[in-house]
């Protein structure tokens, strides 16, 4: 499975139109989206590797070495791994991309201004942080879907900011 580029510039010129004239708050709304999606992909390309690499365990199984597997089946396996490899190698561009976002966002909180909400901010950055980092490490899904359901939490709490304070920022 391959990356679709061209669904990816589209996704990009789409992003940009939506970016262009948003209010502080919908662009931090557009952000925690985006982390949300990059979680929810990187959580279905390790289930699409997992299964490439049951499917080449079971080519290999009963057998101990190479020359009893056959040629044809070294090659499917070969195959097999590569495209788990490929998908293993997706999931850590995700959640590379979701934590440079939240790096974005904790670089833009106002401990100044706010420092107890920029304190719990951080911490919920951080933690989602670290669940990606375990996540990309492990391989593991269940640190994705803990990030995400902190992230999903996060969006939904501040889809509730009431829309006379959308404009409001600390220089306001």
């Amino acid at each position: 499975m391959s990356r679709n580029f061209a669904a990816d510039k589209l996704y990009a010129r789409s992003l940009e139109s939506r970016v262009a004239g948003a209010s502080p708050h919908r662009l931090t709304a557009l952000l925690y989206s985006e982390i949300i999606r990059c979680l929810k992909d990187s959580i279905g390309y390790i289930q699409r590797a997992k299964s490439f690499e049951q499917a080449a365990d079971k080519l290999g199984a009963g057998t101990d070495t190479l020359s009893v597997i056959g040629a044809e089946n070294v090659k499917k396996r070969g195959n097999l791994l590569r495209q788990a490899g490929q998908m293993n190698a997706e999931r850590s561009r995700l959640l590379y991309k979701a934590n440079q976002i939240l790096t974005h966002l904790m670089s833009v909180l106002q401990d100044d201004k706010f420092p107890e909400l920029a304190k719990d901010f951080r911490y919920l950055y951080s933690f989602i942080i670290g669940k990606n980092l375990e996540c990309a490490k492990t391989g593991d899904p269940k640190f994705a879907r803990d990030a995400l359901r902190i992230a999903e939490e996060l969006l939904k709490t501040w889809q509730t900011i009431p829309a006379k304070y959308h404009y409001v920022t600390a220089a306001t």
